[in-house]
């Protein structure tokens, strides 16, 4: 799953851009699987966390600082996700090591909570004058919301410290996967009356609990939902008190389980008419990507990328935070044919994929 996201397709693009050879240092205790040694032309190198979750973090990303200290000077760039403390020295590290080489943070749509706050403790102060630090030494910044990038701009210490390094970078999506497994896109003509969700069922920021409650005041006809993902262990007996309490739906409503072949999973994106997303929380939700990609009518709570890629709501509707009914409305105007969903007959695929979206931001130029 790991190797589809951004946190793989980031480098793996942006090393495509720059004629660069790209590595992946990770952590295999957060991975469900075991990864190869190399994946499409990137090497993975896999370092052991130590410790436990609450251990102290210098100790925790240890073997991380040692790979660091041992490598900085064949490293051209470097990449972390999130502006964390553990980022902040890391980065001070390499940047001390290898004065020359580049520094690059994807914020991943998170807003260091010490510029935003007074910092009372010792400890917060030593941690704000780090982070201050390493703002000054880190020579590139992306921000995948417009939201988020409108928040950094928007503070004051923040613009200032990081002017001219900020950039908007959306997520973008594999083209060169989709090319690879030669899927043929279906016109709107030969899609089927299906809605899709994708992703941790049942975990709370991914309130799977608002769609069933919306489903259950939905009369689907010959529409069928299907719900794709692991499916938290502590959301099974709401599942079965939905269908006991809607017999009926059991065969229109149906639970896939996860989908770790892209191709399988992809075939649901190209099937569906419509996709559902009711998070209360995403940094970004990259699942809204596919679903564009393959032009779904986008059914989404205002949550991460969600306002850009509906761009003005013409792919789609934002629906209220905790609100089934509202979500039960829209999905019987839609399987009731009031309301028109095939609004993709002038949009360009390729505005998503991430080759151009890299070119777009020009930020090759600043990490030569």
């Amino acid at each position: 799953m790991h190797l589809k996201k951004d946190v793989f397709l980031l480098p793996y693009y942006l090393g495509h851009e720059m004629g660069y050879n790209v590595r992946i240092v990770y952590s295999p205790e957060f991975l469900d699987e075991t990864l190869p040694s190399e994946y499409r032309g990137v090497r993975l190198v896999p370092l052991r966390l130590r410790g436990n979750p609450h251990s102290w973090f210098l100790y925790r990303e240890w073997e991380f600082f040692v790979y660091t200290l041992c490598h900085a000077r064949e490293i051209d760039v470097l990449i972390r996700f999130h502006l964390t403390l553990v980022t902040a020295l890391l980065l001070l590290l390499y940047k001390l090591l290898n004065p020359r080489g580049k520094a690059y943070v994807k914020l991943d749509g998170y807003l260091p909570a010490l510029f935003g706050s007074k910092r009372k403790s010792l400890a917060e102060r030593l941690k704000y004058k780090v982070m201050r630090m390493a703002l000054r030494k880190i020579d590139l910044f992306t921000c995948e919301t417009y939201r988020m990038y409108e928040r950094f701009i928007g503070n004051a210490e923040l613009k200032f410290l990081m002017r001219d390094k900020l950039y908007f970078l959306p997520n973008g999506f594999d083209e060169a996967e989709i090319g690879r497994l030669q899927i043929e896109e279906r016109k709107y003509g030969d899609k089927e009356n299906v809605m899709i969700t994708v992703g941790r069922l049942g975990v709370k920021d991914k309130n799977t609990e608002m769609l069933l409650n919306a489903l259950a005041q939905v009369n689907l006809k010959d529409w069928k939902v299907y719900l794709i993902g692991p499916i938290e262990p502590t959301f099974i007996p709401f599942i079965d008190d939905f269908f006991k309490k809607n017999p009926e739906k059991r065969e229109r409503v149906i639970f896939t389980d996860s989908i770790s072949d892209k191709q399988e999973l992809w075939d649901y994106y190209n099937r569906a008419k419509v996709f559902v997303l009711t998070s209360r929380a995403e940094s970004y939700a990259l699942v809204l990507n596919e679903a564009k990609r393959f032009r779904d009518y986008i059914v989404s709570t205002d949550v991460g990328a969600a306002h850009d890629l509906l761009e003005s709501r013409k792919y789609g509707v934002l629906v209220d935070q905790e609100n089934p009914a509202v979500l039960a409305c829209v999905c019987q105007d839609i399987i009731d044919g009031k309301r028109r969903v095939d609004v993709y007959p002038d949009f360009d695929p390729s505005v998503l994929a991430w080759d151009g979206l890299i070119r777009n931001a020009r930020i090759c130029e600043k990490l030569r």
